[in-house]
């Protein structure tokens, strides 16, 4: 279902989502792999637009995310 809304609507949200649901199912380096590229995305969005600098808890929360998946974990914690 990520995957579809991803390839009918690409967007960062839709990216976000998809990244979470390949980590879900342990697929951590896709995940890894489409984060790196919506930080990159985001990144240069910012600095060509500098209003969007309140985006920094954004970028902040994709990096974060991005490190579990490097290191194998989803960014979700299991239901307990």
């Amino acid at each position: 279902l990520a995957r579809l809304a991803f390839e009918r609507a690409p967007s960062p949200l839709a990216t976000d989502t998809l990244a979470m649901a390949l980590a879900e199912a342990r697929r951590f380096d896709e995940a890894a792999e489409l984060l790196r590229r919506l930080l990159e995305f985001e990144r240069r969005s910012t600095a060509q637009a500098p209003e969007r600098s309140s985006d920094r808890a954004y970028l902040e929360r994709m990096e974060a995310t991005l490190r579990l998946y490097e290191a194998g974990e989803p960014c979700c914690p299991p239901p307990s």
